[in-house]
């Protein structure tokens, strides 16, 4: 919610009515990257980080063959 903060879910509800801001998926071990292509496929931006250099070039891969 704009106005209180609150996350935009199913349990939560709030009815003030100020629509609610898009979050941020911030996954500190990326890995293949899946956490971040299923945080776009629900509509939220990602922050990915990976310290492995063979991780980075899987991930940099499975998301350049994505059609966004």
């Amino acid at each position: 919610c704009k106005e209180r903060g609150l996350p935009a879910n199913d349990s939560i509800s709030c009815n003030c009515k100020a629509g609610f801001v898009k979050g941020i998926v911030l996954d500190p071990f990326a890995g293949s990257v899946t956490t971040g292509l299923v945080a776009k496929r629900l509509g939220r931006d990602f922050l990915l980080i990976e310290i492995s250099r063979k991780y980075c070039k899987i991930a940099k891969r499975r998301i350049e063959l994505m059609n966004w």
